[in-house]
């Protein structure tokens, strides 16, 4: 805000005027638009954003000098999908040209609709992608212990492993450790692929944050999955009075249960949840309450 005021000032001197003195130093005033930069994370933490794309999941993870997006969200049209509609806006917002490493968890719409649009205009120096993913000859597929660092924050793959899974099953699962806290996004597992995690390694499992599977499909979050990561909050991708009814109250139950905070974007719109690089609980803001427009005050 200080920048725009500051801004606005220059502009009015500059656009005073021919006799008015102190013109010229309207351009100094300008300056700060130009050198602002968006607030970081530091060293050890990540900052995690799921992006409000209806049915669909699109989810941006930054930590100091990097940014991976995970999903690209759906496509609703050959001429509108949420890869140019959302994600890219989202990241030009953030100053950024340029992706680290971009995840297609699985080929469903929902997850892969908006790959191409986000590409043609977006740089991605890495690509990984789960069952099903066309379009993406270049892309390294996600393994299981396929592992990788930034910033002091790790990021490993649980999920596929060995294993030779197709549709939902067959989804990218990632794990985020930042220094105070960890974060599992889990695509569309089902409970099928739920029962291979546990039995790899259920441990690793374990997080504060986790991005619910499936939308909270009622074929997911099991309650042995959910034993095992014991999140503090749950976060749920999904819109707004959907067809599919997700997430369904049973699932939402399960997470109650264990005390879970659950949080679904169909009416928070989109949660930044950031990861602490110390002790203490993640933070979360739901941009529909603290960045709220007129036309959604009661």
């Amino acid at each position: 805000m200080w920048a725009v005021m500051t801004g606005c000032v220059g502009v009015f001197l500059l656009l005073a005027p021919r006799g008015l003195p102190l013109r010229l130093p309207g351009l100094v005033l300008l300056l700060p638009l130009f050198t602002f930069r968006p607030e970081t994370p530091v060293h050890g933490a990540a900052w995690v954003t799921v992006l409000d794309v209806g049915q669909g999941l699109a989810v941006l993870v930054r930590t100091r000098d990097h940014l991976l997006v995970f999903d690209t969200g759906p496509a609703y049209s050959a001429r509108f999908d949420a890869g140019s509609a959302v994600i890219v806006p989202e990241l030009r917002r953030l100053g950024r040209d340029r992706v680290d490493a971009l995840v297609v968890s699985h080929g469903d719409n929902d997850h892969a609709g908006g790959l191409t649009s986000l590409r043609a205009e977006i740089a991605v120096d890495r690509l990984y992608t789960g069952a099903g993913v066309t379009d993406a000859d270049d892309a390294e597929a996600c393994r299981a212990g396929t592992r990788w660092n930034w910033d002091g924050v790790e990021f490993i793959f649980l999920h596929p492993g060995a294993e030779k899974d197709a549709g939902n099953d067959g989804s990218c699962v990632l794990r985020v450790a930042a220094s105070g806290a960890t974060l599992l996004l889990t695509g569309d597992i089902e409970a099928g692929a739920e029962h291979q995690l546990l039995a790899r390694d259920a441990g690793a499992l374990r997080a504060e944050v986790i991005q619910v599977p499936h939308h909270g499909s009622r074929t997911s979050s099991t309650s042995p999955f959910i034993a095992a990561v014991m999140p503090q909050i749950a976060l749920v991708s999904s819109g707004w009075r959907n067809r599919c009814g997700m997430p369904v109250p049973e699932v939402i139950a399960r997470y109650d249960a264990i005390g879970a905070e659950v949080i679904d974007t169909a009416s928070a719109g989109a949660i930044e949840v950031r990861l602490p690089s110390g002790p203490g609980r993640p933070g979360i803001r739901r941009f529909r309450e603290q960045d709220q427009r007129f036309w959604q005050v009661r």
